[in-house]
């Protein structure tokens, strides 16, 4: 009776943790289904559920469930043979889990890539170190504005874009907008959203708010047409000046 209690309960934990998983919202192969999950009632009234942060966490509860139930499984196929088949059935266990584990740490399906050292950064980034301004700076484009998605963006071309950035920062040191955690605070959001327009009157207006003095463009991710907007606007804005350009794309100041 008290292993039929046991038995019930990690089902019961396994089906939770599996549907904790899924976040606030159902989301799916990267589509959003508009379903409000039951994370949203713990993240708000479960006291400490706010300190997991990310849902995905929460599989370390799925897989204590499946060693559990896998030990009854174990025991069950144990009772059903005899002594003799018993032993070659564990011996053949503990090969396979030996190879899967070996297999498991192999770095084989990983994708490599070479840092390059501060002599390889863009020059905007360390142009930025030799201003005396400590005003900080954004990096542009962000990741693509999606209103339809839970996080308002496309969560893959952040986390193409930003960890890059936030290297190629270590040049100069300055405060920026950009930057990359598994935490996204509204204010980038917030950012996002007022880029998307960039360049425009809101979105230069959206920078002076927040004190950001210059705007590092890159030209190969800029969408077609965005950089000569950008250069146009500053041939006719005196209020906005091309402070450096190379290569890798000129950087904008905002005047005070």
């Amino acid at each position: 009776r008290r292993e039929r209690f046991v038995l019930v309960f990690y089902v019961v934990l396994l089906v939770l943790a599996l549907i904790l998983c899924l976040g606030p919202v159902l989301y799916i192969g990267g589509h959003a289904f508009g379903i409000r999950m039951p994370y949203r009632l713990m993240y708000r009234f479960f006291p400490g559920f706010k300190a997991i942060r990310t849902p995905a966490r929460i599989y370390v509860l799925a897989l204590l469930s499946l060693c559990v139930l896998a030990g009854f499984g174990v025991r069950w196929i144990r009772e059903k043979l005899g002594r003799r088949w018993d032993r070659v059935l564990v011996s053949l266990v503990m090969v396979v889990l030996l190879v899967l584990l070996f297999v498991e740490v192999l770095p084989g399906g990983l994708v490599m890539k070479r840092a390059p050292t501060e002599s390889g950064f863009p020059g905007a980034f360390g142009w930025l170190a030799t201003r005396e301004e400590p005003s900080p700076y954004i990096v542009l484009p962000l990741a693509p504005y999606r209103p339809g998605e839970p996080s308002g963006m496309d969560d893959i071309v952040f986390a193409e874009y930003e960890p890059r950035r936030l290297y190629y920062n270590t040049a100069n040191w300055r405060k920026m907008v950009n930057g990359y955690s598994g935490y996204v605070p509204e204010s980038y959001r917030d950012a996002v959203k007022a880029m998307s327009a960039f360049p425009s009157r809101e979105a230069f207006a959206f920078l002076r708010e927040r004190g950001v003095r210059f705007v590092v463009l890159e030209s190969r991710l800029l969408e077609p047409g965005v950089l000569d907007r950008a250069l146009q606007w500053a041939a006719r804005d005196p209020d906005v000046e091309v402070a450096y350009r190379d290569r890798a794309g000129p950087v904008l100041e905002l005047v005070p």
